[in-house]
Formats: C-alpha cells, sequence, structure tokens
C-alpha cells in the first residue's frame, strides 16, 4: 500500500506540475522576450553611459589644462607686475633728481647772470 500511495503521490505531483505549466506555459515566451529586451536594454545604457564617461574624462582633462595655463599665466603677471614697479621706482627716483635740477636751476641761472655783471 505504501508504494501504491508513493505511486498514486508521484502521479498526482506529475498532474499537478503539467496543469501549473498550462496554466504559466504562455508567459514562458513572453518572459523571454522581456528578458532578452532588458539585457538589450542594459547594453545600450551601458554603451551609453561608456560615452558620457569618456566625454567627462575629455572635459575633466581640458579643465586640468586650463588649471596649467592659469596657473601659468598668474606667474608671468606676477613677474611682469614685480618689473613694473621696478620701472615705476626707477622712474621716480630719476623724475626727483630732474625736479631737483630743475628747482636749482633758477640759482644757477641768477649765479651766471650776476658773474656777468659783475664783469
Amino acid at each position: 500500500m505504501a508504494a501504491a500511495t508513493l505511486e498514486q503521490r508521484v502521479t498526482n505531483l506529475e498532474r499537478r506540475m503539467s496543469e501549473m505549466e498550462g496554466q504559466l506555459g504562455f508567459l514562458l515566451p513572453t518572459l523571454r522576450q522581456v528578458h532578452l529586451d532588458l539585457l538589450g536594454f542594459k547594453e545600450d545604457v551601458d554603451a551609453r553611459f561608456t560615452k558620457v564617461d569618456a566625454r567627462f574624462t575629455s572635459l575633466e582633462n581640458r579643465f586640468s589644462s586650463l588649471e596649467n595655463k592659469v596657473g601659468g599665466l598668474d606667474a608671468k603677471f606676477n613677474s611682469l607686475e614685480s618689473k613694473v614697479d621696478r620701472m615705476d621706482d626707477k622712474f621716480t627716483r630719476k623724475f626727483s633728481e630732474l625736479d631737483a635740477k630743475v628747482d636749482a636751476l633758477p640759482r644757477a641761472v641768477a649765479e651766471i647772470v650776476s658773474g656777468l655783471i659783475k664783469k
């Protein structure tokens, strides 16, 4: 009886499985297609993200290059500023010397004129 019961149970399980497969059988092709579509979509998304990532890397490299160029310009401007400051100091000294000579000019002219008058 145990063997018959076991055989009945197996038969019952087989019948129930075939009923379930019949009920879900129409979903299997649809699920397979959805799975394939999702895989294709994932590949497309991965490809797009790879392109976007490459663009961001390119932009990052360009910004790094610009940053280096701006740093170089900053150094050049600092050098130029120090040169202009030195030239300004030099011109200020020269103008001060010239100003002192111009201030002394009337006295020198007066001495020359007085020396000519005395002769």
